[in-house]
């Protein structure tokens, strides 16, 4: 007998950075020369308030079963940071710590959405939002945003998209994979519709907001709308701002009957996150060195992104966006692409194949006929990733 897998599970895709960043993996073990610019990874080592906050969880035999909605001191730590750069007045019961940022926003999505729910989903979005809300059998809502607008939603479009009665509305900022930040003004401009439509849940998805450039700060829609409190999630975690990818720990903040309804959830599936990157998370946001290692993580960015950005304009006919904040270069390639009739994926393979250089296709993200690069690796690296672009390119 061949077992049957259920229709909804079929037509859910892997994860295409994954797929892509395990392809690249397994060309490195077979010896060949490749750049990986597709996952977006910081290759800073893991802060040293961050590892011996691990290393004394484990002296102190913190190995047991942590609560489920994450142990009370970090859940505390994390809302007085929310107050401390935001301004926002949440408690610990308005917290849930989770395993990465992935899990709580699919939790929320599980504890909001029923069968054929809408959820307002600006393009560019992050590869896993979409196929997260089929999961649960709703309805992605694509609102294209285009260069003209920064790729950032405009008031106009959200609200001829809050027209169809949306469940949800899903907002990146700093954008995975733009790198567009949302400034007060427009936070203003986009809350000033949602108040129309007080039935809409918000989601936030906060994770780079630490990671912004040129002097600048992100600013959370709750800061410049805090009437908004009551039906917005915030998602954040440790895997950018602190280089903890592998750590797998994030948490949502949002109103206490929406993330206890998350944390039922979590409690029938994972469980608590691992206790001891827990106690490591809650070092790091009480470490006094905190802002420093911060501060010395967004000054090679910034210079790791307008050096990237400078060695690619050899290449005119890519359109680079110059990203305020997140570690990605996003480019439309659509100039690139006219003379050859290749789409952005055969575009990404052949630089794999003939260059070694490993970028993301726009399509994974909504976006046909744009790349996604990562700039948070070496500046070496990516001088030469920019000269093998240059040279399939013909630049």
């Amino acid at each position: 007998m061949t077992l049957k897998i259920a229709n909804h599970i079929a037509a859910i895709p892997a994860s295409p950075t994954l797929s892509l960043s395990a392809r690249v993996k397994a060309l490195q073990a077979e010896g060949k020369d490749i750049i990986d610019l597709s996952a977006g990874e910081p290759d800073f080592p893991l802060p040293q308030p961050f590892a011996e906050g691990i290393i004394n969880a484990l002296k102190a035999g913190h190995t047991t079963y942590p609560p489920v909605m994450g142990i009370s001191k970090l859940r505390e730590a994390v809302a007085n940071d929310l107050y401390k750069r935001h301004d926002l007045s949440f408690t610990s019961d308005n917290i849930l710590i989770s395993t990465g940022a992935k899990q709580p926003l699919a939790l929320i999505f599980q504890a909001l959405l029923n069968p054929n729910d809408r959820v307002i989903l600006p393009t560019p979005f992050w590869v896993s939002y979409a196929d997260q809300i089929r999961l649960c059998h709703a309805e992605p809502e694509f609102v294209t945003c285009t260069a003209e607008d920064h790729y950032k939603l405009t008031p106009t479009r959200l609200e001829q998209a809050l027209q169809k009665n949306a469940r949800a509305v899903l907002f990146c900022s700093p954008s995975n994979p733009s790198g567009a930040v949302y400034t007060r003004d427009e936070w203003q401009a986009l809350a000033h519709i949602l108040r129309n439509t007080p039935d809409t849940a918000i989601i936030l998805d906060q994770i780079y907001d630490q990671l912004v450039y040129d002097g600048h700060k992100s600013v959370s829609l709750l800061t410049v709308a805090p009437d908004l409190v009551d039906r917005t999630i915030i998602i954040d975690g440790v895997s950018k701002a602190y280089a903890a990818t592998g750590l797998r720990l994030g948490w949502a903040a949002g109103p206490k009957e929406i993330i206890k309804a998350m944390g039922n959830i979590q409690g029938h599936t994972t469980s608590g996150a691992c206790a001891i990157i827990q106690h490591g998370a809650y070092a790091m946001l009480q470490s006094l060195e905190r802002e420093t290692i911060l501060q010395e993580m967004l000054t090679a960015y910034q210079r790791r992104r307008n050096n990237f950005i400078h060695d690619l304009q050899s290449v005119s006919a890519l359109k680079v966006f110059k990203p305020e904040g997140a570690f990605y270069l996003w480019c439309d390639i659509s100039g690139l692409l006219k003379p050859s009739r290749l789409d952005d994926k055969d575009f990404a393979a052949q630089l794999l194949q003939e260059q070694g250089v490993a970028v993301v296709p726009g399509s994974a993200f909504g976006a046909p006929n744009h790349i996604r690069m990562h700039f948070a690796t070496s500046d070496t690296i990516l001088k030469s990733a920019a000269s093998r672009i240059a040279v399939f390119c013909g630049g």
